[in-house]
């Protein structure tokens, strides 16, 4: 009996994380997976997922994995919720740039490389820029995460690769019940401090992890490249979210923290809320001229989702 070919052979650096464990959960059935991990942790024993040990810097045997791949996806990059210190601001470019550039080197000496190339990228490439409608062709922005990311698709694009299509995902806050800022809100919202961070008009980019990872799958059936923003169509207002947030939680009103408590509250809860301070209306219209479909195009339908979600899980 002749088995099923498998459809794709996908090489995914950081498939460990918030959202390559997804990714690779909705992808394992009909492909090839190969993860890239700083440290072998076999997290899924599924015969489809085979892991290789790298250290983001050297080509080693995992190199040759390339050859002859249809995929390469790098999601490599350490959380941005850790304090800014110097020392982790270092470390945040770092774990970006140099897994990016070490692909590019690994990829321009094969002869036959992947045709597709997606790597990450962030919305914090636009900066602060207040109720500023923001797409793919915006300006580079202001600031530490706007540099980064500069640095980032710098690194991205350094080498001449002719035989393969490269796309920036550009992501935004990305909302799960597996981790990541859902959770924390979620746990904030139990404490009945989940409250509007400042008084200033702020607008939220995000997206659920459903819609990434089938935007993800979709630019792979796609023909797009460039810079694609990761994030839903309907941004909205920080104080809208947080009150869809509470809504969705059966939590009351909180009235919002004032601005100058702001770094207090980071400074207990050990998380960068500067980030959660910036306004950013990014908008997705790379995918959405391209006939991209939401499941989840706003907050609301994306919040109410996961509370659900996540009530289920605990029955």
């Amino acid at each position: 009996m002749i088995s099923k070919m498998k459809n794709k052979k996908i090489i995914i650096a950081g498939g460990s994380g918030l959202i390559g464990r997804a990714l690779v959960k909705s992808l394992k059935a009909e492909n090839e997976i190969v993860i890239l991990s700083r440290g072998i942790q076999n997290i899924d024993s599924d015969k489809n997922i085979s892991w290789l040990n790298w250290n983001g810097k050297d080509c080693g045997d995992w190199c040759h994995q390339l050859e002859h791949s249809d995929v390469l996806i790098n999601l490599s990059g350490m959380s941005i919720s850790n304090k800014w210190t110097k020392e982790n601001k270092q470390k945040i470019e770092d774990s970006r740039v140099e897994p990016t550039l070490c692909l590019g080197k690994a990829l321009s000496s094969l002869e036959n490389p992947p045709a597709l190339w997606i790597n990450g990228s962030a919305v914090g490439y636009y900066g602060d820029r207040g109720t500023e409608y923001l797409d793919e062709s915006s300006a580079l922005g202001d600031g530490f995460l706007s540099d980064v990311c500069q640095k980032w698709e710098s690194a991205f694009y350094k080498y001449e690769l002719p035989k393969v299509r490269r796309v920036a995902l550009r992501t935004s806050m990305v909302l799960s019940t597996d981790g990541g800022a859902y959770i924390l809100m979620n746990q904030l919202a139990k404490l009945f401090i989940a409250g509007t961070l400042g008084f200033k008009v702020r607008y939220y980019s995000f997206i659920h992890i459903d819609d990434l990872v089938s935007l993800i799958k979709w630019i792979q059936s796609s023909d797009v490249d460039g810079a694609i923003n990761g994030v839903v169509p309907n941004p909205t207002t920080n104080h809208h979210f947080m009150s869809l947030l509470r809504k969705s939680l059966n939590r009351p009103y909180v009235p919002p923290l004032p601005d100058f408590l702001v770094p207090f509250f980071s400074l207990i809860l050990n998380n960068e809320l500067s980030v959660a301070m910036m306004s950013q209306r990014v908008v997705p219209k790379k995918a959405l001229d391209n006939g991209f479909y939401f499941k989840f195009p706003d907050a609301e339908t994306a919040l109410n989702n996961l509370a659900l979600s996540l009530n289920s899980s605990k029955k």
